[in-house]
């Protein structure tokens, strides 16, 4: 398994190529680039890329058009999907997904239509750290309350960011968080928890800090933030009496294998919103897209809009995107996978690793449970078992680790 993890790693990392000529420019002369975004609109994937994409065209050799399409669904694996294999392959057309998906491909998760070890990687946009955040009515003040009260939590789709931020924390600290999917933006997930439909969510800070500040400070406040990942935070207001995740492992006495899921959770953030060219395009267009995509980050008016919105852009080329993505190392003594696969649909979603911190009653079975609007939620024997990388080898596969439920699609 880590073999197959490094191998992936190392297929990103894509070497210069030779310098472009006018080549390039003849190319894309009168030609649209479509930018596909893998998030409904809103989120933050959707807001950089745009924010980037009103100076991209003067940075491309042959100044193209930009448009950006929305093609949300399975947390960017449909955009994925649908650029790797259906796209044209010769530079005319962009991912902007997950860097989370990466690690999804090496666990073998079911949907992947894709190799990432042949997309060609553009750049990157932030680096970051993920966290956790509730509303203030809640009833939870702290985590050590939230180890005690279940909390219904927002998210894009499992197995990826804001889905296995509750579940590691779960796993590793006793948290009852309760993961609701289906919500198919960023946007459209952290509504939910303004609406009072869930009590909270996970995203990363950077989100937190430029897209849905209001949400924690001012008139119109409505949540804190719980816990965030990482060895340390950063020195922020909203960060005030905060756990970061490892060093509170640390003081717990929680295990390297407990350490190490949640270095693995948090490594992708450092990557955060990342752009790809399917496999095939022209190494010249390649290198080209690149140097204009860290000119368009770097573009004054670009600055200047992102300083406005207290967007910390921390860019960089896609050659340097690899590297800490897919980490995931094995514990001592154990298997070489440092994670359990489970078998996807097979194996029942309460049989997977919890840490220990007492004895926990079983979720409700069966029957159709309400959310707190009266919304339609599905049955607990029809939810997905528990991602591979969420369980940990050393733990006992005896105890609950997670309930899931599944937001319904508007009709």
């Amino acid at each position: 398994m880590v073999q197959r993890i490094l191998v992936l790693a190392a297929g990103l990392t894509l070497l210069a190529s030779p310098a472009w000529g006018d080549a390039v420019a003849d190319f894309y002369k009168g030609k649209t680039v479509r930018i596909v975004v893998g998030y409904g609109p809103g989120g933050t994937t959707d807001l950089t890329t745009r924010l980037i994409a009103g100076v991209l065209s003067k940075h491309i050799p042959g100044s193209p058009r930009i448009v950006v399409q929305n093609k949300p669904g399975g947390g960017s694996m449909l955009t994925a999907n649908t650029v790797f294999n259906n796209e044209p392959r010769d530079g005319t057309v962009i991912a902007a997904i997950s860097s989370g998906l990466v690690p999804k491909q090496a666990r073998g998760e079911p949907g992947v239509r894709f190799d990432a070890r042949k997309f060609q990687w553009v750049a990157s946009g932030f680096d970051t750290s993920s966290m956790c955040a509730i509303r203030t009515d809640a009833g939870v003040d702290n985590l050590d309350e939230a180890m005690k009260k279940q909390l219904t939590m927002s998210s894009f789709s499992k197995g990826g960011l804001s889905h296995v931020e509750p579940v590691i924390f779960n796993a590793v600290f006793g948290t009852k968080f309760k993961v609701i999917t289906g919500y198919p933006s960023g946007g459209a997930q952290r509504l939910a928890v303004k609406n009072g439909e869930v009590n909270g969510f996970c995203t990363t800070f950077q989100t937190v800090k430029s897209t849905e500040l209001a949400m924690f400070e001012g008139a119109a406040k409505c949540c804190k933030v719980l816990i965030i990942a990482g060895a340390e935070k950063e020195d922020h207001p909203l960060l005030e009496g905060v756990p970061a995740a490892e060093q509170l492992a640390r003081e717990m006495g929680k295990s390297a294998d407990d350490i190490s899921m949640l270095k693995a959770m948090n490594a992708t953030n450092r990557i955060s919103i990342v752009h790809a060219f399917p496999p095939g395009v022209p190494s010249d267009r390649v290198e080209a897209m690149r140097d204009a995509f860290l000119k368009a980050y770097n573009d004054p008016q670009v600055q200047e809009l992102a300083m406005k919105s207290k967007r910390e852009l921390k860019p960089k080329r896609g050659d340097q995107v690899p590297g800490s993505s897919t980490s995931c190392s094995p514990p001592p003594s154990r298997s070489s996978t440092g994670c359990r696969k489970s078998s996807p649909r097979t194996e029942d979603p309460r049989s997977a690793a919890w840490a220990a911190s007492g004895p926990r009653s079983a979720p409700s079975a069966g029957g159709v449970e309400r959310g707190p609007e009266g919304r339609r939620r599905e049955p607990e024997d029809r939810q997905p078992s528990v991602p591979a990388a969420v369980t940990p080898c050393s733990k006992p596969s005896s105890e609950v680790c997670s309930t899931y439920s599944t937001r319904p699609r508007s009709r």
